[in-house]
């Protein structure tokens, strides 16, 4: 039986009440759409056009350009199935401070530390070409846990859509944030069910018996399942040689394939067993022969239904599955959640240079509130993933026009990134267990450097959009998952992919339809809606369960001593970002709204988009409005403080990460690891109806 973490539920009778609430909503879903499939922009990329001529700007479909209809409103509103602990509240009874880690989560050992350097002297530059060796460089670094952090950030996740639904709108990890933070590759050799890879690595693993005697296969079953566990499998294959030797005695027979086995299971996957798994056997021999496999998506569809099981299990740490990347992908993008860092490495993924740094001092009550308050972010805090140039799938200046020869490795890595659609989750041998897994990047559009609409939900999701899982039984079901997919992409393919202005703007129709939505699934009030969520965690860990530091700073930054950091000039792929220093403060008028909840004194300029009657009017208001913010940004923001460096730069951060950073050349683009400037925010006001109309703007559909 493999072993992983997918069809956990409380019970048969919950797992049979959800799944008939499920199929309940499916039903009053599919006639809402249909009742407003007029109103349904179906093509992926939709550019805004004047007069006729296309714009830089554009909207990540399906999406609806006149506003979310009122039928679908009313379903998504009344009728989703979803579990999140913000609702229903959670036991907690597995996140006292005083329990060891999870006995899954990733740990160092003795044997790891020395089985990478040596695997790569041999089949580094393999790694590189394949996409996975900042992956595996990460593992080499100890990966604390932040269980604060974690706990808060959890209550915010929606298994139904695979977001983490904030004021400020959906966000997601994305096939791109899987690429840039962890080096996994978003397009290649599909991984599923349905895929055929190499069976020798497999086979070798399988108890060795030539009799029919039932003692002697028991034992030798046993013997075969104890040198799974992690330390005989090194012992079993593994060249045991000290880092410091100068000449490397050659690979053994699969030890490549083993190494990468046991990398899977313990760091990629966290088996639930812990220990060496047969299910993943395949993927590690295709990978040690060179075949370049599609990890982003397959190891996407892990982590959220990693995360869908411990919001519907009482937020159980114990069902396995790689929680840790949730954890740094929240680091990454939520800079006041993460110790201060020198600027990245733009030849390093995210991942490696955020883990070096740590975990925050803060409690779950500070980062709950820091959630819900958070209301808006800075165009560069949406930017930190889809402006690098690391690894070299994502090294493709999107604003530009790129070579002819490279359209085709453009296109399949964008198309992966940005098609909505179920992703497969499991493989062969799992039967009951494999299924799929909703990515829905056009609820995240900003995180991918587009105009933020009304989005449509992928209509043919196995799941039923809820917190139920369908399971698979058969290997068809998942080659129907792939042949739609193939479909969408051709469709895709065909269109062209045309370069772009990035944006992280949302229209006012998705800020009227987010803000009900919102505030209907988190309500008003703070105390209430926290106390309801954390109860559990907060019994257990009392009133002091921060890590044990000085307390986070609560969304602005704040100055440090000594000197502080001359802001740097950015630009990101054809948007420039002027940071000035010693400006006078930012005066509150009509588009600055007060964040009572974090801070009395945290201001955010609202950036809006409004598109007017009149198509020039438009056109002219919408680059009045990016125009002046750009302005605000360089002007007003000038008293920002930003961490000091040389503070910044004693906080265990890695010497490689050190020492190329002083090489390298930031080549315009954004530095992201400073902390962004609060008056660059956008907002989401909950409470402000905006003037709207579509009248002025065309779309084209590309």
């Amino acid at each position: 039986m493999a072993d992983d973490a997918s069809e956990h539920e409380a019970g048969s009778e919950g797992r049979d009440a959800i799944k008939t609430r499920s199929a309940e909503f499916a039903t009053k879903f599919m006639k809402a759409v249909d009742v407003s499939k007029d109103a349904l922009q179906s093509p992926v990329v939709c550019r805004l056009t004047k007069n006729k001529e296309p714009q830089g700007e554009c909207i990540l479909g399906p999406h609806y350009g006149a506003g979310m209809p009122s039928a679908v409103k009313e379903v998504l509103e009344n009728s989703l199935v979803d579990s999140s602990c913000c609702t229903h509240g959670a036991s907690w009874s597995t996140w006292s401070i005083e329990l060891r880690l999870p006995q899954v989560w990733p740990k160092l050992t003795p044997e790891w530390t020395k089985w990478v350097p040596r695997m790569e002297h041999f089949f580094g530059q393999e790694w590189k070409k394949y996409g996975i060796y900042d992956s595996i460089k990460m593992t080499e670094q100890e990966i604390q846990m932040d269980r604060p952090l974690l706990a808060a950030s959890l209550c915010f996740w929606s298994s139904a859509t695979n977001t983490i639904n904030l004021p400020l709108g959906p966000m997601t990890p994305t096939l791109l944030d899987m690429a840039a933070i962890f080096g996994f590759r978003p397009n290649g050799v599909a991984v599923c069910a349905t895929a055929k890879f190499p069976t020798s690595f497999h086979a070798s693993l399988k108890p060795k018996t030539v009799t029919n005697d039932k003692k002697a296969k028991d034992e030798a079953e046993a013997k075969a399942k104890q040198l799974l566990n992690y330390s005989t499998f090194y012992a079993t294959h593994a060249v045991d040689e000290e880092v410091t030797e100068n000449r490397r005695r050659p690979p053994k027979q699969y030890e490549h394939a083993a190494f990468l086995l046991y990398w899977l299971c313990k760091f990629v996957f966290c088996a639930k067993s812990n220990k060496c798994t047969l299910e993943f056997t395949g993927i590690a021999e295709a990978l040690s022969a060179g075949m370049p496999l599609a990890l982003g998506p397959f190891v996407l569809a892990r982590l959220y239904r990693t995360l869908r099981n411990v919001v519907v299990d009482n937020m159980n740490l114990d069902i396995g599955g790689p929680l840790w990347m949730f954890q740094v992908w929240v680091q990454t993008y939520f800079h006041q959640l993460r110790p201060p860092c020198p600027p990245f490495v733009p030849t390093m993924t995210l991942g490696r240079q955020i883990i070096p740094l740590g975990i925050h001092s803060h409690s779950a009550a500070e980062c709950f509130g820091f959630f819900f308050s958070k209301k808006g972010m800075s165009r560069d805090e949406f930017a930190i993933c889809y402006s690098r140039d690391h690894p070299s799938c994502l090294a493709i200046d999107i604003s530009t026009l790129w070579e002819k020869k490279l359209d085709l490795d453009v296109i399949l890595s964008w198309g992966s990134i940005l098609i909505s659609r179920d992703l497969n989750y499991g493989l062969k041998g799992t039967v009951g267990r494999y299924g799929v897994e909703v990515y829905l990047p056009n609820f995240v559009a900003r995180q991918l450097g587009f105009i933020q609409s009304c989005p449509a939900l992928f209509l043919m999701s196995r799941n039923h959009f809820s917190s139920w899982r369908d399971g698979f039984t058969r290997t068809s079901q998942c080659s129907a998952v792939g042949k739609y997919y193939e479909e969408q992409f051709g469709k895709f393919e065909r269109s062209g992919l045309k370069p772009r202005c990035p944006d992280h703007r949302a229209t006012p129709h998705f800020q009227t339809w987010w803000s009900t939505f919102i505030m209907k699934n988190l309500g008003k009030d703070l105390a209430g809606t926290q106390r309801a969520a954390l109860q559990g965690l907060l019994n257990l860990l009392g009133p002091n369960e921060g890590n044990g530091k000085k307390k986070i700073p609560d969304g602005k930054s704040k100055s440090t001593k000594g000197s502080s950091k001359q802001g740097q000039t950015s630009k990101k792929r054809g948007s420039t970002l002027g940071y000035t220093q010693n400006a006078k403060k930012t005066k509150k008028s009509s588009d600055v709204v007060e964040n009572s909840i974090t801070n009395p004194t945290d201001t955010m300029v609202s950036e809006d988009i409004f598109f007017e009657a009149n198509m020039d009017d438009g056109h002219d208001a919408l680059a009045e409005n990016q125009n002046t913010s750009e302005i605000e940004d360089m002007a007003e923001t000038g008293d920002a403080s930003i961490h000091n460096a040389d503070s910044a730069d004693s906080e265990g951060y890695s010497e490689e990460a050190q020492s190329e950073s002083g090489d390298q050349e930031r080549d315009g683009r954004i530095d992201h690891s400073l902390p962004p400037l609060e008056n660059s925010m956008i907002e989401i006001d909950m409470d402000v109806s905006l003037p709207y109309s579509f009248l002025g703007f065309h779309f084209l559909l590309v």
